[in-house]
């Protein structure tokens, strides 16, 4: 099962990479939810560009998300 992080991820990530956005607009985060670990799975893509893409869209997330 994966974490609230690595879900959250790999939703941005699949949507990225087929050159789309994933709106979320009643994300809800649990206080657990650690950004630090998304930056770890970001680390991990290749790709200049689509990291970029990946964070600018995780970060957009995170602004608008509920706690």
């Amino acid at each position: 099962m994966a974490t609230p992080e690595k879900a959250l991820f790999d939703l941005v990530y699949v949507r990225a990479a087929a050159g789309s956005r994933a709106h979320l607009p009643e994300l809800y985060l649990p206080q657990s939810f650690n950004p630090g670990e998304l930056e770890h799975w970001g680390d991990r893509i290749q790709s200049p560009r689509l990291r970029t893409i990946i964070r600018r869209h995780l970060s957009k997330l995170l602004e608008t998300a509920k706690r």
